[in-house]
């Protein structure tokens, strides 16, 4: 059980959560709409059902029927946060709060969302508009999404060369790796061993390096490539291989001839 605060006249504030942070975002949620609870478990309990989760309360008092929780979240980050800020939380609410209307959302704040480009760029009202659009889509390509899904306006809105950018990023941070591959580095020769071991570690250590690996066909160069890419992209990092031909790149995970770039 809480106990009561024995001083009265103290003005407090619920530190604020991002709704991408899950159980205590509907925690603060219940905390901001349920009078006098006396407990986590009260505030857990709807109609004399006590569940399980902060969430699940939450959807019982139908706070989550519809916008106005995103709407809350959105008014209260625009009365302190920068309006690039406000533009990634936008897309956060977008991706994982599946608002009912994203349009209405978008109408709603596209104001405070555009105050930095109002102010420090000569655009008139059309270019300013766009211009936001435009920094919502770069950021949600690069997870993996596209502002086009969501139909904030009535036209297809084209991906700036950062968008596709940030598209091609996500995608090769994502490349599922198989476990045969991420086995292959314990199967090298010497020679393989060596070269493997000089490049991953021009790579882990972000040093520069060009490096030439030679030899007739069979001895095992693409056995090599496939052990380096696995243990690269494995550890989080952009691996992007490139073949001189398509039967090359057939040869090798996730590669592609420089025709096809």
């Amino acid at each position: 059980m809480w106990t009561r605060r024995k001083r009265g006249h103290v003005i407090g504030r619920v530190m604020t959560c991002h709704p991408t942070m899950g159980e205590r975002y509907y925690l603060r949620l219940l905390l901001m709409n349920v009078r006098g609870p006396k407990s986590y478990e009260d505030l857990r309990t709807v109609n004399g059902v006590q569940y399980n989760s902060f969430k699940e309360a939450a959807e019982k008092r139908e706070l989550l029927l519809c916008d106005n929780n995103l709407v809350e979240c959105m008014s209260e980050a625009a009365s302190y946060q920068m309006p690039s800020s406000l533009r990634q939380l936008f897309v956060m609410l977008l991706i994982y709060c599946n608002p009912t209307n994203p349009r209405e959302l978008w109408e709603r704040f596209e104001s405070l969302m555009s105050e930095d480009f109002k102010k420090s760029l000569n655009l008139n009202v059309r270019e300013i508009h766009y211009k936001v659009l435009n920094c919502i889509n770069d950021v949600l390509h690069s997870m993996g999404h596209d502002i086009n899904e969501f139909e904030l306006i009535s036209e297809y809105i084209k991906p700036s060369s950062i968008a596709r950018e940030a598209k091609e990023g996500h995608y090769e941070r994502n490349i599922i790796v198989s476990e045969e591959d991420l086995l292959l580095q314990n199967k090298l020769n010497t020679e393989q061993r060596k070269a493997y071991d000089i490049i991953l570690d021009r790579v882990l250590s972000n040093k520069f390096g060009a490096f030439y690996i030679d030899g007739p066909g069979g001895i095992g160069k693409s056995f090599l490539y496939r052990a380096l890419l696995a243990t690269i992209r494995h550890k989080g990092f952009i691996a992007l291989a490139t073949a001189s031909s398509g039967v090359a790149a057939s040869l090798l995970p996730e590669v592609e001839s420089p025709f096809s770039i």
